[in-house]
Formats: structure tokens, sequence, C-alpha cells
């Protein structure tokens, strides 16, 4: 028996909008305040870490964005599965 189900388009996250969510992960208040507070306890430059804590971002987005197209289906499926049984 072959199901597959597809979420409603509302329910749906746009590839364009999901570029604008992954940029402001990415350059956030926290990673742009991130140098100045380092700056203030150790009196020297943090370049290094801001440009590393970036690329792990990157990469932490990257494995979730990948993950979630892998188990899209799986994930769906048992959420609602998980509403049956509890209604």
């Amino acid at each position: 028996m072959k199901i597959y189900i597809e979420p409603k388009p509302q329910n749906m996250v746009n590839s364009f909008l999901l570029i604008f969510v992954i940029h402001s992960m990415q350059v956030g208040v926290g990673i742009q305040g991130f140098q100045r507070i380092i700056y203030l306890e150790t009196r020297h430059d943090a370049w290094i870490s801001v440009i590393i804590s970036g690329v792990a971002t990157a990469i932490l987005g990257f494995i979730m964005v990948k993950t979630l197209s892998y188990m899209r289906i799986r994930i769906y499926l048992e959420s609602n599965m998980m509403c049956l049984e509890s209604g």
C-alpha cells in the first residue's frame, strides 16, 4: 500500500523565504554583538570566533534542512497518527 501525504500549501515554507530565515540566523543580533562582548572581556579582537560561529551556524542549518527533507513524510505521518490516537 503506497501512502503519500503532502502537507497543505499554507503549512509549507517557501524556499525563497527559507533563504531569509537562514540569513537572519547567521547575521542575527547574537552574532553581531558577539565580537563586542568578547572584546570587552578579553581586550583582544574576536574576528576568528565570529567566522567560526558563522560557519558552524551554516553547517547546523544545512544539517537541519537536509534531515527534514529526508524525514518529512515520516514525521508528518507520525504526527498525524499521534493526533488520531489521542482523539
